[in-house]
């Protein structure tokens, strides 16, 4: 979007590596944070950084921002700042009538954008394809929404109608504007929560599941 009127290198902001990771959640990022035993944490625009070193490569992670809106932000400002390969860890619901496992990790290989960001940024493909890295599961579809409370039974059924089986805020779009800027976008998803068949919710980000899976994701991420 070379035509934009406001860049984001308008914006000075320090330096980042070429590798970051994202975290939307902002209590994952801390986590990470003890783990990889990281920088002193400071201020990047609206979110937060730190970096850690693996091996002779130095890496930054970028921490609080939920949603579209701001982790596209986030992520334009980060490859204004030097970022060209852009990690993320979050956490995501299974939607489809296949059962996910509660923290099982997961990489989609197709994202629908219904937040309106890909539109927003002209894409001409809704869409998205997703680059798979980590060594995990892989699923058809996931699908970027703007709300959580939105699971209603008539978009379940159209979910699962299209193979859709995660949903989430942010990576569609992500992927659809670091792919724009000619960067590279690699997402990481652990199941929180799941739509039974029965078209009920079940959360399970606070069972034992879902607590060693994310420690799994986090062990892949300090091997990026």
């Amino acid at each position: 979007m070379t035509d934009s009127i406001i860049q984001p290198d308008m914006f000075k902001l320090p330096g980042l590596t070429k590798e970051i990771v994202l975290f939307f959640n902002l209590q994952h990022f801390m986590f990470f944070h003890r783990r990889v035993n990281g920088s002193k944490i400071k201020s990047f625009g609206p979110a937060k950084r730190f970096h850690w070193e693996n091996g002779p490569k130095k890496i930054t992670a970028l921490g609080g921002m939920i949603g579209a809106p701001l982790a596209v932000l986030i992520a334009e400002f980060a490859m204004a700042s030097g970022a060209e390969v852009i990690y993320s860890y979050g956490s995501a619901g299974s939607t489809g009538e296949e059962q996910l496992e509660i923290g099982e990790l997961i990489s989609p290989l197709n994202g629908y954008d219904e937040t309106g960001i890909c539109a927003d940024y002209e894409a001409s493909n809704p869409v998205q394809k997703f680059t798979p890295y980590f060594d995990v599961k892989t699923c058809h579809a996931i699908t970027s929404v703007n709300s959580f409370f939105r699971l209603t039974r008539p978009n379940i059924n159209r979910y699962r109608a299209s193979q859709i089986q995660l949903i989430e805020m942010e990576a569609s779009p992500l992927n659809c504007v670091i792919n724009r800027f000619g960067n590279r976008y690699h997402p990481l998803f652990i199941i929180s929560d799941r739509v039974t068949p029965a078209l009920e919710w079940e959360n399970g980000g606070d069972s034992e599941g879902f607590k060693s899976g994310f420690e799994l994701g986090l062990d892949l991420l300090t091997g990026i």
